[in-house]
């Protein structure tokens, strides 16, 4: 939802089956990590997605993207050996 643009908090909470309390738990969270920005304006809260520590993250997976991708595929061909063998 915070990639379409700021939202209120409450407008963001309403789909889901929990409290307002227990929502915002869950955004402080996301606030500790950095993620999303929370603006305060009398009794409004407002949140703004914060991508810039996805990014560090990319980053950091595009690094073993190699590694992971043929340690996959190797699997994927044991799986398929073993399935030929039981034929």
């Amino acid at each position: 939802m915070l990639a379409r643009g700021p939202a209120r908090i409450s407008d963001i909470a309403e789909p889901f089956s929990m409290s307002l309390t227990a929502f915002c738990k869950h955004v402080r969270v996301l606030e500790r990590a950095r993620l999303v920005r929370r603006t305060r304006r009398g009794r409004d809260n407002t949140l703004q997605l914060s991508a810039e520590p996805l990014r560090d993250v990319v980053l950091w997976i595009s690094r073993y993207e190699r590694f992971w991708n043929a340690r996959l595929d190797r699997l994927q061909e044991f799986f398929v050996a073993k399935q030929e063998k039981r034929r």
